[in-house]
């Protein structure tokens, strides 16, 4: 499973990028830190801002997936607050209890010093995440799934709850949008560590979410005909406004698809086809933005 822990954010040539704009925050005797983004023109006085969180992969860093997603832009001209945390030792964690433990309360303490410092909106609360990041989330939909308005996986799957750390699986339906390619080396799912291949992911959350248990598929309009893979739009519309999206990527490696660069530059390893077919960035955004939690107490 050495793949599973590889550098999504293409490290080799992002650790030559002096800039940086990493942010700390208290948790215990320990610092944590993260790198976080507001829009242009943001101001304090205007209607709040929702955030969307970004976990990059393992192993990496918040300031290398910013660079890699280009997610800055979007976060201008869609007018969100873009949020990257840090993992201990640069890997989150979905199994090993101490350390999600510690990631979760990480997050808690992060959200609050969001909602005191900036100008947020709490039902609007976003998190997508890369490969590990991904997996990492299935860790949070239990911890806190009240906070959470939507959730994208990119590159990766759900966990089986049997070997997330938690104390109880949450029944609270999220919107969910998985991205990932046939040919992604998680697409498959990992048995031994409790991944979910991308099919059951889906059937996971439709089931949750209380979705139709026929789609609506569509094809994604295959604008780049060099990339050797294409695109379909699969919807599974929920009862209770709680859809399930998937973008399947025939023929898709392990990518951010559309990323400012390709990881097969920067790794040993062939991760598959890069996939340029959609802007990442903001097909998630436009399916997250929909939604909002029960309750906005800012």
């Amino acid at each position: 499973m050495k793949k599973l822990f590889i550098l999504i954010s293409i490290s080799l040539f992002l650790l030559s990028c002096s800039f940086r704009s990493n942010s700390k925050i208290g948790i215990g005797s320990s610092k944590r830190t993260f790198t976080i983004h507001t829009p242009k023109g943001y101001s304090s006085k205007e209607k709040p801002y929702p955030v969307l969180f970004v976990f990059h992969g393992n192993p990496s860093k918040g300031w290398q997936m910013k660079l890699y997603t280009g997610m800055n832009k979007t976060s201008n001209n869609n007018n969100f607050i873009v949020v990257y945390p840090d993992a201990i030792d640069n890997m989150w964690s979905y199994e090993h209890c101490k350390k999600a433990k510690a990631d979760i309360q990480f997050i808690k303490n992060l959200l609050n010093e969001l909602n005191s410092k900036y100008n947020v909106d709490s039902s609007r609360i976003y998190f997508s995440g890369m490969s590990g990041g991904g997996l990492f989330l299935s860790v949070l939909q239990n911890a806190i799934p009240e906070k959470i308005a939507a959730i994208t996986i990119v590159a990766g799957n759900t966990v089986d709850t049997k070997f997330v750390c938690k104390e109880k699986e949450s029944e609270i339906p999220i919107p969910f949008f998985l991205i990932q390619g046939t040919s992604d080396f998680l697409y498959n799912g990992e048995e031994e560590w409790g991944i979910l291949s991308a099919d059951e992911t889906i059937d996971y959350w439709v089931k949750k979410n209380l979705c139709d248990s026929i789609p609506k598929i569509t094809k994604v309009p295959n604008i780049n005909k060099k990339d050797n893979s294409s695109v379909l739009k699969i919807q599974y519309f929920s009862k209770i406004n709680k859809d399930v999206l998937f973008y399947k990527i025939k023929n898709g490696g392990h990518h951010w698809p559309n990323s400012r660069f390709n990881a097969n530059f920067f790794v040993k390893f062939d991760l598959g086809e890069f996939n340029k077919d959609f802007d990442t960035n903001q097909v998630i955004w436009d399916f997250v933005s929909q939604y909002k939690t029960i309750a906005n107490k800012k």
